[in-house]
């Protein structure tokens, strides 16, 4: 899928910030365990 078709597409916008944030709590999350744990 090309870029600029991502980009017009704001289902796709949402949907790229959500996987965003999934992923980064998934990298976050272990951290602070372990720093916190």
């Amino acid at each position: 899928i090309p870029m600029m078709i991502l980009k017009k597409s704001p289902y796709h916008q949402k949907r790229a910030k959500v996987l965003f944030k999934k992923r980064i709590n998934l990298l976050i999350s272990p951290i602070t365990i372990v720093h916190w744990g």
